[in-house]
């Protein structure tokens, strides 16, 4: 028996290079060693001597493969001491370089008094790691079969927020703090794959007789984009695990799901004047860059971008000119929103609709409230000096006409809406973004996690307590269309009452938007099969709002529930 080691294998057609970017775990070979006028082997009917044939045999390979990363867009701080604040760490903005974090200020005493790790932002980690066999099949110098298995599993992690590790007091533990979402990716998969050379020899030389690479058989690895999406791929199967986040949420009498405090409070509220539920102060339409804190410094010096730079609160009427009326609008960070992933900030409309349900219009109605809302004061925009704590509550909603934005404003005796100066700096409650759709006092739901016949679409959202979408004027069809952005069933039917087109709550047939020479109640045999046409009794429309009748046959769609009151309900899953 001779016995190889794969530094050394030096074999036509397999070499130590074949395995760039594998680890070798290990390599055990079998091999039969021939006499000097070699090894006879069979082909047809003739018996031929490999002259140069030393060995024949098998050898298996065991590999590790292993890969990873991360990046990371935000602000790491090693230490941090209050009330002089020491700060060490790195940081790295959108699109630029590591920088160091290097500063030692005098404040006043505020925060938690050491941290040893803080971090601000968003980072992302991922790791790859595998063991792949191959088994490869020797004789006379020349590699005939290889066959192997590859495994891989995959992990992801994100964070975007903020996370510390320290202590408010040197009598308190040390616990880890959180305003962030945590979110994992993880998968695994399987290829197999085998390959051969057919060949015979003449005088000492190998002549291939297959194809120029031999045969070979094997999976696809997936893309990048499928190994980070849910199900079944290839040979890879991934789990995208739900956002997981620190923060908790409450439920108001409206329906709405909210943060149960307010941004930068450190707990729910137990009381209307309970300092640590105040939370900072937010000038309207800035993000989240230390400006809120409520001993930041001041500037007069007004920004002319979204992004001062700095995190000192500006003194002045609007802290950014030209203004931007587009900040914090919906939950795109790109427009300053503040508030966690998934979260923005409410409308007046929504704050309205929450006062409304309070026990009394005042202060102790907003704490009554599932909100718990507090009386955090305000900071005044002229020179950053707080005011109206624990008397009155001010909040900031995301409406602005452009020369003032709106909020809440409450005190012992009133509550109302208010108008106000950009540069207050005021309380913020986030809210979750909504899955339902409002428009002229009805709900919306656009239904695409599942694709389904029209009864099914119609029953599913009969069993939530609405109806399939129905829609009675230009309007609504611009509504409608800019929530789904796709080929979706509607309401409409002539079952039962060829080309008489109804809609199934029995509203009035007012308005329609069908295609040119539609509807036409006819699926060609080329799509719908049997003979001749197959009707189309069920109505839907293309990306672009165009109508069309339709079988269910053709093609099961998503769709549209709808809501004839803004009471939401609690959904079941669409299958």
């Amino acid at each position: 028996m001779e016995e190889f080691t794969w530094e050394k294998l030096k074999l036509t057609g397999l070499s130590s290079k074949d395995k760039i970017g594998k680890y070798p775990l290990a390599g055990l070979v079998w091999a039969i060693s021939c006499p000097a006028q070699g090894c006879p082997v069979v082909m047809g009917a003739d018996t031929i001597a490999l002259e140069k044939g030393k060995s024949m045999g098998l050898i298996l390979w065991i590999y590790l493969n292993i890969e990873g990363g991360f990046s990371i867009d935000g602000e790491l701080t090693i230490a941090k001491l209050y009330p002089a604040r020491l700060s060490l760490g790195i940081k790295k903005p959108r699109g630029g370089d590591f920088e160091p974090i290097h500063s030692l200020k005098r404040i006043s005493s505020s925060g938690r008094l050491l941290e040893i790790s803080k971090f601000k932002g968003k980072a992302n980690f991922q790791v790859k790691a595998g063991v792949s066999t191959e088994l490869d099949f020797i004789a006379a110098g020349v590699r005939i079969v290889n066959s192997g298995l590859d495994t891989l599993g995959q992990l992801q992690m994100g964070i975007t927020g903020e996370a510390s590790y320290g202590t408010d007091s040197l009598n308190l533990p040390w616990d880890l703090k959180t305003d962030a979402c945590f979110t994992t990716s993880i998968g695994a998969g399987a290829i197999a794959r085998a390959s051969a050379n057919f060949g015979v020899k003449f005088d000492t030389k190998w002549k291939n007789i297959s194809k120029e690479r031999g045969f070979e058989y094997g999976g696809q690895w997936p893309t990048d984009d499928e190994m980070n999406s849910p199900g079944w791929h290839y040979g890879w199967y991934n789990v995208v695990g739900e956002e997981i986040c620190t923060i908790k949420t409450v439920t108001s009498a409206t329906g709405r799901i909210w943060m149960d405090r307010n941004l930068g409070a450190s707990r729910v509220a137990t009381s209307m004047t309970d300092t640590e539920a105040y939370g900072d102060l937010y000038q309207w339409g800035r993000g989240k860059d230390g400006h809120e804190k409520r001993t930041s410094d001041t500037t007069a010096t007004v920004s002319s971008t979204d992004a001062p730079g700095h995190g000192n609160f500006i003194t002045a009427d609007d802290w950014r000119s030209p203004h931007n009326s587009n900040l914090w609008q919906g939950v795109n960070e790109v427009n300053n929103n503040p508030c966690p992933a998934g979260f923005r900030l409410p409308t007046a409309a929504e704050f309205d609709q929450e006062r409304l349900s309070w026990p009394a219009l005042d202060a102790a109605g907003a704490f009554a409230s599932p909100l718990k809302l507090v009386t955090a004061g305000a900071r005044m925009y002229f020179n950053g000096s707080l005011g109206g704590m624990s008397t009155t509550g001010f909040y900031w909603s995301s409406t602005d006409d452009g020369n003032s934005p709106s909020g809440l404003y409450f005190d012992s005796s009133t509550a109302s809406g208010l108008n106000s100066y950009y540069g207050y700096g005021f309380s913020v409650r986030c809210i979750k973004e909504d899955q339902f759709k409002e428009y002229q006092n009805h709900l919306y739901k656009l239904v695409d996690t599942a694709t389904t016949s029209w009864h099914d679409a119609k029953n599913y959202c009969a069993n939530q307590g609405g109806h399939l979408v129905t829609i009675s004027s230009s309007d609504e069809q611009q509504f409608v269309n800019s929530i789904a952005h796709k080929i979706i069933w509607l309401g409409g039917t002539d079952e039962g009452n060829e080309d008489n087109w109804s809609w199934i709550t029995g509203e009035p047939w007012n308005y329609s938007n069908w295609d040119v020479g539609i509807p036409d109640n006819c699926c060609p045999q080329s799509v719908c099969g049997g003979s001749g046409c197959t009707p189309q009794h069920y109505l839907m429309f293309y990306e672009n709002g165009i109508w069309n009748d339709m079988s269910e046959i053709e093609i099961p769609l998503p769709f549209v529930c709808e809501w004839d009151s803004l009471e939401r309900p609690s959904l079941q899953s669409a299958k």
